[in-house]
């Protein structure tokens, strides 16, 4: 009887130490809730180069004790937190009864393979007991494996190694020869690459060609802009890969494009934090140190017809008017009196000659 007794007394003080271990933030947390749930915090951070959108992280919580309670949506023995990151979440319990309850929280393993998932195993202990007021208290800890203390928070710790990132520049110009060109003027320009299966610019506004790997990107109005992140890793360390750039003819009114064609270069060699790249951009001239297509602008404007004023045109309209015939025509008077004046003369000649000869007669 005495050593049954002894060992229940062994029981109450050996639940009463873990309540005294429990830590104070948690003790806290559950107090704050009224003594019916507890929020447990998730924490994710990482370092290296991180994707340029965010990659979202899948945590897991599953129970160990058949009778656990699970957080709001869970499916089954299961229940899943979504964290966009790096970034924080919280599982969020509610109980109704007292119990011991017992959780493992882990994370899931990402699709990045340049990147080392954080594989931390997280113990979620839960006591709920009755107080005094014949209500409900939560006491709350975690154990993480293989290591000491009492953590406040699942945290895990990713690291992106091995990448490296290139945003291919781009200047656009505009030479206004006359006029104003208009501001919104939209402007087209395409990377291809060698190797359809090259790394491109990230880049979700611009369109890509499966075929050709081909990313072609509109911009408005001249200024300094910048095709998106290019994303190498160690499985390209070696290599070397080739791009062109052109801008495309759209043929708006009043510019002449820029025809120049740049020549992109890429080499992906080892570093000794993993990989880096060497950029080498050139065109017709030779190597450059970035892209700058030039438009030049000049407005057009519908020219009217001008009118002839001169005095020639004005009399030769009279005329057309009239119905006579048009361009330069002969005095006829001045040759009438010329044509009379011979006439009169020859018949005077012809009548003195005449009145001459009679004389002689005689």
């Amino acid at each position: 009887m005495r050593q049954t007794i002894r060992r229940y007394m062994s029981g109450i003080l050996t639940a009463l130490l873990c309540m005294c271990m429990l830590p104070t933030a948690a003790v806290d947390a559950a107090e704050n809730q009224s003594g019916k749930s507890v929020d447990i915090p998730v924490v994710i951070t990482a370092e290296g180069v991180l994707p340029s959108e965010p990659e979202t992280y899948t945590i897991s919580l599953t129970k160990q004790v058949e009778s656990a309670p699970m957080p709001e949506g869970a499916d089954g023995d299961t229940a899943s937190l979504q964290i966009q990151g790096p970034g924080t979440g919280t599982f969020t319990f509610n109980y109704s009864k007292p119990g011991v309850f017992h959780y493992r929280i882990t994370q899931e393993k990402g699709s990045k393979t340049n990147c080392t998932y954080d594989d931390a195993v997280y113990d979620l202990y839960v006591y709920v007991t009755k107080s005094a007021d014949g209500g409900l208290d939560i006491n709350a800890f975690m154990e993480k494996g293989g290591e000491e203390g009492k953590p406040e928070e699942a945290a895990f710790h990713n690291v992106y190694t091995g990448t490296a990132k290139y945003d291919p520049p781009l200047e656009k110009v505009v030479d206004e020869k006359s006029g104003t060109a208009p501001k919104d003027s939209v402007f087209t320009f395409r990377m291809t690459p060698q190797d359809p299966s090259a790394p491109m610019p990230d880049n979700k506004e611009a369109s890509h060609d499966p075929s050709t790997g081909a990313l072609t990107m509109n911009i408005k109005g001249p200024g300094s802009y910048e095709f998106g992140w290019m994303y190498f890793n160690e499985n390209h360390c070696g290599q070397t890969f080739v791009y062109t750039v052109k801008e495309i003819d759209n043929g708006e009114s009043g510019y002449s494009y820029d025809r120049n064609i740049y020549k992109l270069t890429i080499k992906v060699v080892p570093a000794e934090d993993g990989i880096a790249l060497q950029t080498f951009m050139t065109d017709e001239s030779g190597e450059v140190d970035g892209m700058k297509f030039t438009n030049t602008y000049e407005e057009k404007e519908d020219e009217p017809e001008k009118e002839d004023d001169t005095p020639d045109k004005h009399h030769r309209h009279r005329k057309d008017r009239s119905g006579a015939k048009t361009g330069d025509e002969t005095n006829i008077t001045l040759w009438v009196s010329i044509v009379g004046a011979s006439l009169v003369l020859l018949l005077a000649l012809l009548f003195l000659k005449r009145k001459s000869s009679r004389k002689d007669d005689i």
